[in-house]
C-alpha cells in the first residue's frame, strides 16, 4: 500500500513512473501549496515537504524531483485557493503567495550570525524555537543542525553547540584566541604518560565534570 492519504498516494505512484508534472499537480492540490515556476523550486525543500506531508521516502523522490527543475509548468490561479482533501483537517495549510520556503543551512547560519553581531555580545544563547523560526522549519533534523554548525564555524568563525539545558550556545571562535593556554606539563603532573587504572580514570572523570557552582558562575557571566 502506498504511504500517505489517497491523493498523496496517487502522487507517489506518479513519481515512480516518472510523471513529474502529475506528482506536482496532485501534491499541490492535496496540500494547497502553490508552485509557479518549477525552475525556481528548491528541490531539497520540496522533497522534505512531500516526505513530511505524505510519508513518502525522500530517496524515492529525489531522482524524479531533480527532473522537475527542467520542466516548465505554470499553475492556475485557482490552485492557490484549492482547499485540500479535507477542509476541516488541521493538515490543510492556508495558501499564501508570500509563504516562506525553508531556509538552507547557509541562509540559516547567516541569520544567526547577524543576530549575534547585532546583539553586541561575544557569546549568547539561542532557543530551539528561534532556530526553527529562522530556518522556517517545523522540525529540526540533526543533519540540518550539524550543517548549520559547520557553516557558522567554517565560514563565519562562530562556534555553535547544543546545550544540556536546551537550545544552543554561540561564541565567536576569535574570542578564544586571547584565552590563557593550558598545557599537559603544567596541569596533568605526568599522569598522561601513565597507564591509567580504573580508579585513576574514575577520579579524573569526577574532577573533569563541572560542579553545580561552576555552572551557576557561567550562567551569571552570560
Amino acid at each position: 500500500m502506498l504511504p500517505g492519504d489517497g491523493r498523496n498516494g496517487d502522487a507517489f505512484a506518479m513519481v515512480v513512473v516518472g510523471d513529474v508534472a502529475g506528482v506536482l499537480d496532485q501534491f499541490s492540490r492535496s496540500t494547497a501549496w502553490a508552485f509557479h515556476d518549477l525552475q525556481n523550486i528548491d528541490i531539497e525543500q520540496l522533497a522534505n515537504a512531500i516526505e513530511l506531508d505524505a510519508g513518502v521516502p525522500m530517496a524515492e523522490l529525489r531522482q524524479a524531483l531533480e527532473e522537475a527543475s527542467k520542466v516548465e509548468l505554470q499553475l492556475d490561479e485557482d490552485w492557490l485557493n484549492f482547499p485540500g482533501p479535507d477542509p476541516d483537517s488541521s493538515r490543510v495549510r492556508s495558501p499564501s503567495k508570500e509563504r516562506c520556503m525553508m531556509r538552507t543551512p547557509d541562509q540559516t547560519a547567516l541569520f544567526i550570525a547577524v543576530m549575534l553581531r547585532r546583539s553586541g555580545e561575544r557569546r549568547a544563547r539561542m532557543s530551539e524555537k528561534t532556530l526553527r523560526l529562522v530556518a522556517q522549519r517545523k522540525k529540526l533534523r540533526s543533519a540540518f543542525v550539524y550543517s548549520v554548525m559547520e557553516v557558522l564555524q567554517r565560514d563565519i568563525g562562530i562556534c555553535m553547540t547544543e546545550l544540556d539545558s536546551g537550545g544552543y550556545g554561540l561564541i565567536y571562535v576569535k574570542s578564544l584566541e586571547a584565552a590563557k593556554a593550558i598545557t599537559a606539563k603544567k596541569f596533568l603532573d605526568g599522569v598522561h604518560r601513565q597507564t591509567l587504572t580504573q580508579k585513576q580514570e574514575d577520579a579524573l572523570w569526577n574532577e573533569a565534570l563541572p560542579e553545580e557552582s561552576d555552572e551557576m558562575d557561567l550562567d551569571d557571566d552570560m
